[in-house]
């Protein structure tokens, strides 16, 4: 997590409105449930959810996690949760990394021809299509979120004080625990 807090930082030395940019929050948020959350969402799935299959395991586990480090956010700034998020993930996630790469593939040639850019472009439009109409159908499901009472920024904060506290205290529990296995 060195790695987080250092580049938060340069971000912070760079532009100190960053802050306030919910793209970062979210983005920050996202890697600290990773970091912090997931080694325990992970006990709960080992001990309870044995039987599923590592990748969906895998998918599930980040995304509750990261879910869980946002909501807060998501609440101060949005007032709704999203109750579908996990299966959208389990849908979207796997196909990330071919997007990545395609993109990647795109902007190198299109360095050195934007005519045949275009042609390499064409899987990534399929894949970009594919996330996009996964997230609009499940989107028009009613009941695929929440409308809550937005909350201020003290009460956010508050919430994440508490929620530090909790994981804290369940990982200094699991590493005594780890200690007499």
């Amino acid at each position: 997590y060195t790695a987080l807090i250092f580049s938060a930082l340069l971000m912070v030395i760079q532009d100190n409105t960053v802050f306030s940019d919910i793209g970062f929050l979210l983005s920050f948020g996202s890697m600290l449930g990773l970091i912090y959350i997931s080694p325990i969402v992970a006990i709960i799935f080992r001990r309870y959810l044995k039987k599923l299959p590592n990748m969906i395991s895998g998918i599930l586990i980040e995304t509750i996690s990261a879910q869980i480090a946002v909501t807060p956010i998501i609440i101060h700034y949005f007032g709704r949760i999203s109750l579908i998020s996990p299966l959208v993930n389990l849908l979207v996630l796997p196909i990330i990394p071919i997007s990545m790469l395609l993109s990647l593939l795109t902007f190198i040639v299109a360095l050195i021809n934007t005519q045949i850019a275009v042609a390499t472009g064409i899987p990534l439009l399929l894949v970009t299509k594919y996330t996009i109409y996964i997230a609009t159908f499940f989107s028009r499901f009613s009941g695929a979120s929440i409308d809550v009472k937005k909350i201020n920024w003290f009460v956010t904060i508050l919430i994440y004080f508490i929620m530090l506290m909790f994981v804290s205290m369940i990982r200094k529990k699991y590493r005594e625990e780890e200690k007499y296995i």
